[in-house]
Order: C-alpha cells, then sequence, then structure tokens
C-alpha cells in the first residue's frame, strides 16, 4: 500500500521484505501457527521471550512444545483454548496461560490469536503474547489475600453465632445440642461433644450428623484415663492436655462415622467437603461440675 509521509516521500510500504521487517522490529512476541497447530514462523521477540531459537521450533506442535499446566505437567489437548481457536477458525484471546521456555523455566502468558487466511482459505493463526508472569503472581496474591480475609470473617461470624447460642439456655444439654447444629454441616458431617467433669468423668453429651441430632449415639459415661497408662488415643491427649487434635483418616471410610466411646471418639469429627479423605478435630471443652 503506498501512501506519503510528511515530507512526501513515498512510504515503502509495497517494498519486498516491508512488512517481515515490522515484525522483526516488534516488542510484541508473535508466532505464526498453521491449521494443524505447528509453527511456522516466530520474531526475535518470541524467541527471546522462549528462550529457544526459531530454527528449533519451526515445524514443532506448538501445544506438545510450549503449552503446560501451572505445575509444569502436560496440558490436555483438549483443554488448550489456542487449539480450539484453530478447530474453530477463529479469533481467540487468554490470560494466565503457561509456556515452557528452552531453560525449563515456566512464564505466564497474555495472548492474543487471530485467523489468517489467503483468498478465503484458512492458512492458520497469528499468535501475539506477553509475559505477564509478574503480574499473575500479584494477581495470585491479592486472591489469597481476600480468601483469608473472607475466612477470618466466616470464622468470627461462627464464633458470634456460638457465643449468642450458648448464651440462650442455662440448660447444658439443650446448650450442646445447639453446638452441634452450628458445627455441622458448616465444619463438619458429625460433631460429637463430650464433657469432662471434675471427678474424672467423660460425658458424650451431644452427637449431630447430616440428619440432625442422633440421641442413639449419646449418654455414653467412662473415666478417663490418666496421661501416665500409656492411652495415646485424640480424645484422651485433648481432655488431658486441653490441646486440639487435628489428624487425616484413610480414604473409603464410612460417612457415618464409628463413635466408639471413649477411647477412640471425637470432640468433633467428620469428613470436610473440600478434603480427599476424612478429617477429625477434637477440640477442649471446660470442666464441668461434678454431677
Amino acid at each position: 500500500m503506498p501512501g506519503t509521509g510528511d515530507e512526501g516521500r513515498s512510504w515503502p510500504a509495497a517494498e519486498p521484505g516491508f512488512w517481515w521487517q515490522v515484525v522483526a522490529q516488534l516488542s510484541t512476541a508473535l508466532m505464526v501457527v498453521d491449521p494443524a497447530g505447528r509453527i511456522v514462523a516466530l520474531n526475535p521477540a518470541a524467541e527471546r521471550l522462549l528462550g529457544r531459537a526459531a530454527a528449533e521450533m519451526r515445524g514443532r506442535d506448538a501445544h506438545d512444545l510450549l503449552h503446560r499446566d501451572a505445575g509444569g505437567g502436560t496440558l490436555l489437548r483438549e483443554r488448550c483454548p489456542l487449539l480450539r481457536a484453530l478447530a474453530e477458525e477463529a479469533a481467540a484471546r487468554g490470560d494466565g496461560d503457561s509456556y515452557l521456555r528452552g531453560d525449563g523455566h515456566l512464564i505466564t502468558i497474555s495472548w492474543s490469536a487471530s485467523p489468517l487466511r489467503d483468498g478465503g482459505s484458512f492458512k492458520g493463526i497469528a499468535l501475539m503474547f506477553t509475559d505477564v508472569t509478574g503480574d499473575h503472581g500479584a494477581r495470585r496474591e491479592r486472591a489469597a489475600y481476600t480468601s483469608a480475609l473472607e475466612d477470618l470473617n466466616e470464622r468470627l461470624t461462627l464464633v458470634a453465632e456460638i457465643t449468642d447460642v450458648l448464651g440462650q439456655t442455662l440448660e447444658t444439654d439443650e446448650a450442646l445440642a445447639r453446638l452441634g447444629r452450628l458445627l455441622v454441616p458448616r465444619l463438619a458431617d458429625w460433631a460429637a461433644i463430650d464433657l469432662l467433669t471434675r471427678s474424672g468423668q467423660v460425658r458424650r453429651m451431644a452427637v449431630t450428623g447430616p440428619a440432625g441430632r442422633d440421641a442413639a449415639l449419646e449418654g455414653g459415661r467412662e473415666r478417663l484415663p490418666d496421661p501416665g497408662e500409656g492411652d495415646h488415643s485424640p480424645l484422651v491427649h485433648v481432655l488431658n492436655s486441653g490441646d486440639p487434635v487435628l489428624f487425616r483418616t484413610r480414604p473409603g471410610r464410612p460417612r457415618r462415622p464409628t463413635l466408639r466411646w471413649p477411647r477412640r471418639t471425637a470432640g468433633s469429627c467428620g469428613r470436610w467437603a473440600r478434603g480427599p479423605s476424612s478429617r477429625c478435630r477434637w477440640a477442649p471443652d471446660a470442666r464441668s461440675p461434678a454431677p
């Protein structure tokens, strides 16, 4: 396309190699892939960003060579938005994809792809991309900070609700039953509340599960073993030390816990909704007056 500059000189847009000179001098990485996803050409900015020579990459499958998941593992081809754009012969853009450099390091890129056509025939896609690794890390930090604030707010809300529930009645049994209903299913699938009296007796006060309160598992009473008796069950540890305990049980356990009382029973127990396996937590209760 001939044009005229400010001084009336001819603009050499139609000269052989002009547009390649423009592409070569771009500071943004540019890569061209054919309809099969093979790399056809790259500009020097793409070579620098990817830490690879153009001759090494030309003819290689762009997805297999470069695209990785966030952990550096192979990304399934059906999950690749660039391959989807190729299949649809359509424009696309993305942010947060991971590319593997020649030195083995991952970079996070933001990209934009445009289809290339010649006389109505689809020839491939031109992909422009930039390194946003630092920006992506900052976004992750902000997301983590926001998530931590939301978690803290949820915990404070729960503490306020527990305080309110426990202050609504002077009946210990009813107060603890209400406490169980607050904990399930918000924190666990099952919650069992045990009370240690001054006489050394452990009483199972309330058990709550997905269907509500389970009175059949309540009412147990037994002497708490002393620390020197060698009983290392979590409940004994919690009630003797006053410290909470968190542990994982093997996957595949029944959803309804076996609340054997008291040696292998819990202050609250359940398989958490987001966890890969069951988790149990024991929290110490204040000692109550002897009955």
